[in-house]
């Protein structure tokens, strides 16, 4: 099976897969309505979708490209992770202010979650025993323990976090603030922030490169991305993106960074770390989020 990425198309209510070889949309998939965050698994069988308006996690198919199963979430879902292992979704429900744990097995919500005001982005720790959820309304990051599906800390970050990545060794986590313009770097151990990096207007998607060297920064209001070295956590690339209205980023084989240009609905590809323009991919209406797998 060829390496894809999955972009989902918000307004037209679908998700998009490049071929990542090709760089080619070879399938548009159908799914719920206003969809938002997705993840893939990861033995690559599966893509999930976070449908907002429908209150819906989709899951596709993808030997066939088709919607298998949709699964009854809380109000307003926007982000969704998979466990390291595959056997457990994390779903963020912005309206009802928790987070929905599903059995990827049966399909079934296993547990709810209270975390902060207005959740939307999660990640899940590379070792798999915490799972991490910006709660945009509170500007704070929830931390779940996997084992007991609790809230085991809440930590202060900046106004409106978004996007959250970790490094590969778990130990830091990076947390995009929209709304002060700054990047938060996390000590797991100690659950606290470390570091603030100032980058462009209204950071929103954060990824990292696949040996762990780089930071990718998204900035929705500046129409722009930076490369941080994570290491001196200095800005070493600042890209005035090819597109407008920057959210989803995400990394896929040989070097390529995927960003999804939301006003212009189309992806762009870039090399990294040189911030070389590659292609553009045209794919759906208002396309928001993406992911590789």
């Amino acid at each position: 099976m060829s390496v894809s990425a999955y972009v989902t198309n918000s307004e037209g209510n679908t998700v998009s897969r490049i071929d990542v070889k090709t760089n080619r949309v070879v399938a548009t998939i159908r799914v719920g309505t206003f969809p938002q965050g997705v993840a893939v698994s990861p033995n690559g069988r599966r893509v999930y979708v976070a449908n907002t308006q429908s209150n819906s996690l989709s899951v596709i198919s993808t030997m066939t490209n088709k919607v298998i199963q949709n699964i009854r979430v809380g109000k307003n879902p926007v982000g969704v992770a998979a466990s390291p292992n595959g056997h457990r979704l994390y779903v963020t429900n912005a309206a009802s202010n928790t987070v929905s744990v599903i059995n990827s097995h049966d399909f079934k919500v296993r547990h709810v979650i209270r975390v902060g005001i207005n959740p939307e982005m999660v990640a899940v720790r590379p070792d798999g025993k915490y799972v991490y959820v910006s709660n945009i309304g509170s500007d704070n990051v929830s931390v779940i323990r996997t084992a007991t599906k609790n809230v085991v800390a809440t930590i202060d970050v900046g106004s409106s976090p978004q996007g959250i990545a970790f490094s590969h060794d778990s130990k830091l986590a990076y947390v995009a603030n929209m709304g002060s313009d700054t990047v938060s770097v996390i000590n797991t151990a100690a659950n606290r922030v470390i570091h603030q990096i100032k980058v462009g207007k209204g950071p929103i998607g954060v990824t990292l490169s696949r040996n762990g060297k780089f930071l990718i920064v998204s900035n929705f209001n500046s129409d722009s991305v930076f490369i941080v070295d994570t290491t001196s956590l200095r800005i070493v690339r600042r890209i005035r993106n090819n597109g407008s209205a920057p959210i989803g980023v995400a990394m896929a084989q040989a070097g390529k960074l995927f960003v999804v240009n939301s006003a212009f609905d189309n992806v762009t590809l870039y090399a990294v770390p040189s911030g070389e323009a590659i292609r553009v991919v045209g794919v759906g209406s208002q396309p928001e989020f993406i992911a590789s797998g």
